[in-house]
């Protein structure tokens, strides 16, 4: 037993295990039925799994007044659970260069003049 904390964090992310898997499947059969391709297109379950797994204490850095204005974030959880880890980087930079535009508006503007 680590603490508490990793323990829960750890079993709210077993929680989404199942419907990934589900969803996977779904999304697999419907490309499949519409003649679409399915090989690389979507990252494996378990890369996909990685990731969730380490989200919510990667997020514990990010203040929560902050957090809660992060729609790119929240698109990014949507991107990387569903394996589309291409379009997933897009909202991270999108996220990123959000918060930049965020603390250059809040710095003095007399130190760039």
């Amino acid at each position: 037993m680590i603490d508490g904390k990793a323990l829960t964090i750890e079993a709210k992310s077993t929680e989404l295990s199942q419907p990934i898997d589900n969803l996977h499947k779904q999304l697999e059969g419907y490309l499949s039925h519409v003649g679409l391709p399915i090989d690389n297109v979507v990252v494996p379950i378990e890369e996909r799994k990685k990731v969730i797994f380490s989200l919510e204490e990667s997020l514990a850095i990010i203040p929560f007044e902050d957090r809660i204005k992060s729609n790119y974030l929240s698109k990014f959880t949507v991107a990387i659970s569903v394996g589309l880890f291409d379009g997933a980087l897009n909202y991270l930079w999108d996220e990123t260069i959000r918060a930049f535009r965020r603390l250059i508006i809040s710095f003095d503007i007399n130190y760039f003049v």
